[in-house]
This record gives structure tokens, sequence and C-alpha cells, in this order.
């Protein structure tokens, strides 16, 4: 029977010992007879021949094990196992909420490549934990993505479907069905990107050093301030409230993330006409933007204390850059742009200068417009994971 509808008939499977058995679901009948079914030696942890664990939870049919002690009845459970599954399944008592997630996922890999990227997940992450008010530090999101099939040790990589949707099943299975569609819908909204894309806009201009958070104090009077321009009530009282389950901030003092940003305020404003909303937040006064080369240059130490990077990871922020413009650069593509800086030898291999690095980048965005380039940088520092 295909993995899926064991996980539709009785939730997701306990952990295996990771290597020969990754997933088991345990039974036991009136007579205190314990059964486990389970799978052995069928993926990459055990043999790097086989499918990996992403692709082996998608396999149309497997051939299950089922363990039990001597002499208990193992042949009725086996029958009354297929009759569950396979004979009278009962529905999907996550139906809804897998339609809604693979919604969400669809809804971001427009391209229908089947995996979203590290930098992606790492949004994902940090707004659904604030929709949920769930505490969610930087390290619990990298060990977080460490669990996925396909994302190294250092954060990059990519996460697939079926990974994306059994994590938020599992992870937030607590929530009442109710409130988890209903936050879920304020993603999928129609007029959500829009809202989202004006919202960033508007940290951008904020965020003048581009570490990627703001002062809680920021948030607000940003928050008091569109109130005021709209003509609705002001709720302090709700918005600390929200930002006191924050890893950074006890809802007053602190700092915030951009996607806690945007999350915190779109709840804050759900009712009001997004065209209002959109008017109010486009022609918000806020200070400008902060200079390019001073965005870049917090990239640049993200992960670098001195004045140079490796090479390394020169290439992979070029690569990257590459990547968001609709371009696939090879290694030897790579290697040929690095020997233009005077630390990179024919190898590639050498360091890069911070004013290197800065003056490459703010070249090949002459052309872009500040709220792409605010993208841009925010995918770079998003997605540039533990290099040190």
């Amino acid at each position: 029977m295909p993995f899926e509808d064991l996980v539709a008939r009785f939730g997701e499977p306990r952990c295996g010992d990771g290597i020969s058995t990754l997933h088991q679901w345990v039974f036991s009948d009136a007579a205190g007879n314990v059964y486990t079914v389970y799978d052995c030696k069928a993926t990459t942890m055990y043999d790097r021949s086989l499918v990996s664990p992403a692709r082996f939870r998608e396999l149309p049919v497997y051939k299950w094990h089922i363990g039990a002690y001597p002499n208990v009845p193992w042949e009725s459970f086996k029958a009354w196992i297929n009759q569950e599954v396979n004979v009278n399944p009962n529905p999907d008592v996550n139906g809804e909420r897998r339609d809604k997630l693979l919604a969400l996922f669809s809804k971001y890999d427009p391209d229908r490549l089947g995996y979203l990227e590290c930098s992606q997940m790492r949004a994902f992450l940090r707004k659904i934990g604030t929709k949920f008010r769930r505490p969610v530090t930087e390290q619990s999101i990298e060990n977080t993505l460490r669990d996925f099939s396909e994302v190294d040790s250092n954060g990059h990589g990519k996460v697939h479907m079926i990974e994306f949707i059994n994590y938020f099943l599992t992870v937030y299975e607590d929530i009442p069905d109710e409130d988890f569609l209903l936050d879920l819908n304020h993603f999928l909204h129609p007029t959500h990107d829009i809202t989202d894309t004006t919202l960033r806009s508007v940290f951008w201009k904020l965020d003048k050093d581009g570490t990627g958070f703001i002062n809680a104090s920021v948030l607000r009077d940003v928050a008091d301030k569109l109130a005021s321009q709209i003509g609705v009530e002001f709720n302090e009282a709700h918005l600390q409230e929200a930002m006191s389950h924050f890893d950074l901030t006890d809802g007053v003092n602190g700092i915030v993330s951009e996607e806690q940003f945007q999350t915190i305020i779109l709840e804050m404003f759900t009712k009001v006409d997004h065209r209002t909303f959109l008017r109010e937040t486009g022609y918000f006064e806020l200070s400008v933007a902060p200079e390019r080369s001073e965005l870049l240059r917090a990239v640049f130490h993200r992960h670098n204390a001195g004045d140079t990077m490796q090479a390394e990871e020169m290439r992979w922020y070029v690569a990257r850059f590459a990547k968001l413009n609709g371009t696939e650069l090879d290694d030897q593509a790579l290697i040929e742009v690095c020997q233009k800086f005077q630390g990179v030898d024919a190898n590639g291999d050498g360091n890069v200068t911070e004013l290197e690095f800065v003056d490459h980048f703010i070249s090949e965005m002459m052309d872009t417009s500040d709220f792409d380039f605010h993208v841009t940088v925010k995918y770079f520092y998003a997605g540039a994971s533990n290099w040190y």
C-alpha cells in the first residue's frame, strides 16, 4: 500500500532508527499484543543506490513489514490493516489541511518543480510560526531545515512538496481545524501577495542597516500611524501580546524580522479594504531607503567578520544572482567570474574583498529598480546561511 494511504488513515508515523528504518506505526489489540508496521532498508539512508526518503513517500506502492512477538496472531492484524486501508478506507482526517498546504506550496512553486528553495522555506517557517504565535529562532530554523532530505549542513538545498506538507501537518497538529484553515487562507487570499509586497517595500525603507530586523518600537509606530491614516482603532494591547510570542522581543523591547512585520501588520488590518490599505502604505511618509552599497556591505558581513570572503562563497552569491535572473551558470563559468577579482587564482580559489563584492553587484544591478534591488538583497541575506 502507498505511504500516504497509511498516513491518511493513521496519521504521521513514528521515527525509526534513521538508517535501516525511517518510519513505523505501532498498534496494539484488546489482548495487549503489539504490532509494528515499518519500512526496512528502503532508502538512501541505508544504501545510496535506493530512493531518497522524500521519493520513498511518493512511491505508488510499498510492501511493508509487520513486526510482532512470536505466536502473536499477526495474520489477523495483516487482514485488519488491509481492510482499514485498502478495502474500506476511512476518509483522510487531514484532507482539508493537506489541500490547503498543497495550495500554498503550489502558489510558491509556479514552475511545478516539486520543491522550494531553502530561502523560501525559511520565510514560511517564520510567517506561519508568527501566525500561530510560535517562537521561531534562527537556530531552530536551521535545525529544522537540516531534517529535510536534500538540505546540506550549511542549510542549502531543496524542500520537497511531501516534506513541506507533512512538516506543517505534524508541527501544528494541535491547532484546531477551524483556526488552521482560516489562518492558511490568509496566505492564499488573492490580495495577499500585493499587500505583502507593499509591506516588504515599507520594511526595507525602515531597515536602514540591511540586517533583516527592525526595533519592536518601530513596528508599533508603523501600526499606530497606519491605523490613524486608515481611520481604524489601534489596538496596542493586541500588538504587544502578539509580539510577546516572538523570540527576540517581549512585545515592547527587542527586534522583529521582516516576516513577523508583514504577518502582524496584515493581520491587524485584515478587515480593511485592500485598495485603501495599498493606497495608505503606498503614500506612507517614510525615510528613503538606505544606500545600495550599505545594504550590500551588510550582506557581505553577514557571515564574514573580516574584510574578505572566500571565493567559494562568492561563487555561491554569483550563482544565486544568476538563478534569480533566470540563468544557470556552470562551475567553469563561476570560476571565470571570480578570476576577475584580484585575490582569486587561476583555479578560482582565494579571497574577495568587501569593496570588490560591493562594486560587482552594484555594477550588475545598475538598471535594477530599488524594489527589485531590495528583493535581491533579501534573497542573498536570507538564503546565505552558516558560512562560518
